[in-house]
């Protein structure tokens, strides 16, 4: 029954949440209204009546109605806060990161397409983003109120107006095409106009367009938001280093994609013409050349060979040094032996070298590898646009932590070059300066503490500042005798009336407010002396449960070092036991308990006191030589 109240009331905050009205039919509360007035304090419903298992029975069939409700209305559709949709977001977030930095390095290096394990891998994470965009129809999203739509039609709109043409293009299988044949892979031989290479290029710069699904991080770190239990700092630099590292990776990436994508002399056809003229006249010079559909072994690598690169130069009326210059950077570092020269079945030292590059690039220096053509020039002026803007911001966010990151730090330093400031203006003797310094360094905690409470009075609901300072506050009872048996709700709410202070060394902390208000103090941390015991982290002191004012103990206690304290006064206390009968009556009886051992102890104070002085007056003879407040003593 508990249970189905429960599922009762999450409904309510449920509908509530999505800006839906309560039902108004299909069920009644009046069962579950007279089933509450049936139960008794501390107990459960009156048992043998007729009319109690009337309640009962119209109570079982509300909650009935009630679960058939629930049922209907979430039927086809998956809970965005459910563990399936975690656990579902757990597989996406890997899929990403496998396309973040796989994907790239597989096109960049040119890896070829056949049926070894990263064509299967990639298979299946082609299938998890096609699941995923199937998912996307059944997952409820917040609208503009930030209300949960619950409209298969309405999800399904919302969807195909955002993000799904470009979930859709993201999932094209181009390696089944390309394996299938539907699609280019090579573009050699039998190519003559050309269109073939321009085919395969297209291809490769279509397959990075995968790098799209990155965009999907940001539907999940929305959900994720709350539930991460980083600062908005940490999170900042997470970011802001993920960025950084990710786009030095695409950009390592794109730089060893370029020789892939720029002009080769072996594709001119004046150079074609040449080459086959000189191999017929020439048969020694090594050359890339078509015969059929085969192509001759210097078509292996993408580097021109000693006899192109001399023909191309004759061609072009050049020299052989700015041919080879016009080649791409993989083929000058082969030629100056900063790459192996069989670098293309070498693609992890390609991606290195590149990397280098782009991280040299970023941070605006150059590695020994340089541009020297017209694409490499194009692309590095890109890369240093980019790296100032990367750069740039990832300084601000580095800077901006430093600065903002920690905002108490910022405070206290703040306040302390104030207070510096304030004592060298108005010529502080040396000593109160340091014994100043010294306690606010020592309130450092304190102060902290002191910005979370307002902090929380300012930024959340009543309920949850209810909840945080009890949480802040829990067990800071522990040491209170009187308070052992008293209800934990009772001392939840006791906590909300605490006061924190603090005290320097050799400071007197009185017992009596202004107004003459008892007050009750618990050491937090520190320690303080009060008629001659000691009084430790954790111990308490102050008479506010005795109603008597004769009877309390108001002597001051003294601290013997920096003190933190929590104070709680009696006005505080009667403002929340009002509505707790139990712990009251505890209170009381505790109370009592104390009032009778003070009065024991005055009146035997005050017959020893009669033994040790003579009376000498008549009024001396009432009061016994005491003052008002000892004879008022003697009367409790």
């Amino acid at each position: 029954m508990l249970a189905a109240s429960r599922a009762r009331a999450s409904y309510w905050e449920d509908s509530e949440s999505r800006g839906q009205r309560r039902p108004t039919s299909g069920f009644s509360s009046v069962g579950f209204m007279e089933m509450m007035d049936g139960f008794k304090v501390g107990g459960g419903p009156a048992k043998g009546s007729e009319a109690d298992n009337t309640r009962i029975s119209r109570f079982r069939c509300d909650v009935e109605q009630l679960r058939a409700h629930l049922t209907e209305t979430r039927r086809g559709f998956i809970n965005p806060r459910s563990v399936y949709q975690a656990y579902w977001d757990g597989i996406t977030t890997l899929a990403l990161a496998y396309t973040a930095t796989v994907t790239p390095f597989e096109v960049g290096l040119g890896l070829e397409t056949k049926l070894n394990v990263l064509f299967y891998v990639n298979t299946a994470i082609n299938i998890i983003f096609v699941m995923d965009i199937i998912w996307q129809f059944f997952l409820p999203v917040p609208d503009k109120e930030g209300n949960l739509v619950r409209s298969h039609y309405k999800i399904a709109c919302k969807y195909l107006r955002g993000w799904f043409a470009m979930d859709l293009f993201t999932v094209l299988p181009f390696d089944s095409l390309q394996l299938m044949g539907a699609l280019p892979t090579d573009g050699a031989c039998g190519d003559s106009t050309g269109m073939l290479l321009k085919a395969v290029r297209i291809v490769r710069v279509a397959r990075l367009l995968k790098l799209l699904r990155v965009l999907r991080a940001s539907r999940i770190v929305t959900r994720w938001q709350s539930q991460l239990n980083l600062s908005s700092t940490t999170q900042s630099l997470f970011t802001a280093w993920f960025a950084f590292i990710i786009l030095v990776h695409w950009l390592a990436c794109l730089w060893a994609l370029m020789p892939q994508l720029q002009n080769s002399w072996r594709d001119e056809p004046l150079v074609i013409a040449a080459l086959e003229e000189r191999v017929l006249r020439d048969p020694t010079c090594d050359a890339c050349l078509c015969a059929g559909d085969r192509a001759s072994e210097a078509c292996s690598s993408p580097c021109l060979t000693p006899c192109e690169i001399e023909v191309a130069a004759n061609v072009t009326h050049s020299n052989e040094a700015h041919v080879h210059m016009m080649e791409s950077w993989m083929c000058r570092a082969s030629t100056d032996g900063l790459l192996p020269s069989d670098f293309v079945d070498k693609p992890y030292t390609v991606w290195l070298s590149a990397l280098m590059v782009a991280l040299m690039a970023m941070l605006g220096g150059t590695s020994v590898v340089y541009p020297t053509n017209d694409y490499e020039y194009s692309f590095f002026m890109v890369i240093f646009i980019i790296a100032a803007f990367a750069f740039a911001w990832v300084q601000g966010v580095i800077i901006s932590a430093l600065t903002t990151g920690n905002p108490d730090a910022i405070a206290f330093r703040t306040n302390l070059d104030a207070l510096n400031y304030m004592m060298d203006d108005q010529f502080f003797p040396p000593a109160l300066k340091s014994r100043v310094r010294e306690f606010y360094l020592r309130t450092r905690t304190m102060a902290k503490r002191q910005r979370y409470i307002d902090l929380i009075d300012s930024t959340l609901s009543a309920q949850l500042r209810h909840d945080t300072k009890v949480t802040i506050t829990a067990g800071i009872f522990k040491a209170v005798w009187w308070l052992q048996q008293c209800e934990h709700a009772f001392l939840e709410e006791l906590s909300m009336q605490l006061e924190r202070e603090s005290f320097a060394a050799d400071e007197y902390i009185k017992s009596l407010t202004f107004d003459g208000e008892a007050r009750m103090y618990i050491i937090v941390s520190g320690i303080a002396s009060r008629g001659g015991a000691f009084f430790t982290s954790g111990m308490s002191w102050g008479d506010i449960i005795l109603a008597s004012p004769l009877l309390r103990d108001t002597r001051p206690a003294k601290t013997l070092g920096y003190c933190e304290v929590v104070s709680l006064t009696r006005s505080g206390l009667e403002k929340v036991v009002k509505a707790f009968p139990a712990s009251a009556g505890e209170i009381r009886l505790a109370g009592l308990k104390l009032a009778t051992r003070r009065s024991i102890l005055l009146i035997s104070s005050y017959i020893k006191y009669k033994k040790t002085k003579k009376a000498s007056t008549a009024a001396e003879g009432e009061t016994g030589g005491m003052t008002a407040d000892e004879g008022g003593l003697l009367s409790v």
